[in-house]
């Protein structure tokens, strides 16, 4: 998958003119920080805490590099 800004019309317009790609397109750029913060908003939820021991997503850490990364989390928001 590639994520995708829904501004970038000239990526918009490659992977409509091509097949074999799976673009995610995201109102935002994508930039570690954003994606870090998008994936923690879209798993917060989704967490079930059947047994209620206080399971809950705490932070998203992203790896940009080995040694270089972004992290979002419950203090961010």
């Amino acid at each position: 998958a590639f994520m995708v800004w829904d501004q970038d019309n000239e990526l918009l317009d490659f992977f409509k003119n091509s097949s074999g790609h799976k673009p995610v397109i995201v109102p935002f750029t994508s930039t570690a920080e954003n994606v870090a913060k998008y994936i923690f908003n879209e798993l917060e939820y989704r967490f079930n805490d059947s047994f209620g021991t206080g399971l809950r997503l705490y932070s998203v850490r992203l790896w940009e590099t080995p040694s270089s990364c972004a992290i979002y989390g419950l203090e961010d928001k």
